[in-house]
């Protein structure tokens, strides 16, 4: 059997795309998921968002050039079905390795030790009762 397609109509290669882009056109066939490992690579190692033992985890490896012209990073992403937008502010433009998690909030709030392990560079978050299951919870990290 000869497999004719017609490029242009399907806007894609032969094989199963990756991921789609915003024009609907199908994007790295040949790559059998390497887009999507780097993705999770992104989200849990660079953006430092991640679940250990079941407590959500925040431990950014953010270099400068994840932050824009005002010393900002924000990711959405979801963690035990609840909706996350967490918001990076590097105002010294420092890198990692020389920065540190000077405070944070929860949906704008200060959030109680007995709720959270933090060191200079990682948050635990021991208790998701803290968390809106039915809104994006807004999460904002100071690096100093």
């Amino acid at each position: 059997m000869k497999f004719v397609m017609i490029k242009k109509k399907a806007k894609i290669f032969p094989g199963i795309p990756s991921f789609f882009n915003s024009d609907n056109k199908g994007l790295y066939c040949y790559l059998t998921g390497s887009s999507s490992w780097y993705l999770l690579t992104l989200i849990t190692q660079i953006f430092g968002v991640r679940g250990e033992k079941g407590y959500l985890v925040i431990h950014p490896k953010l270099s400068q050039e994840y932050f824009d012209e005002k010393g900002i990073s924000i990711i959405k992403t979801s963690f035990s079905s609840i909706d996350f937008n967490i918001k990076y502010t590097n105002n010294n433009n420092k890198n990692y390795h020389t920065y540190k998690i000077k405070n944070f909030t929860v949906n704008d709030k200060i959030i109680s030790k007995e709720f959270v392990k933090i060191t200079d560079r990682k948050i635990i978050f021991t208790n998701n009762k803290i968390f809106n299951k039915n809104s994006e919870n807004k999460i904002k990290i100071n690096l100093d």
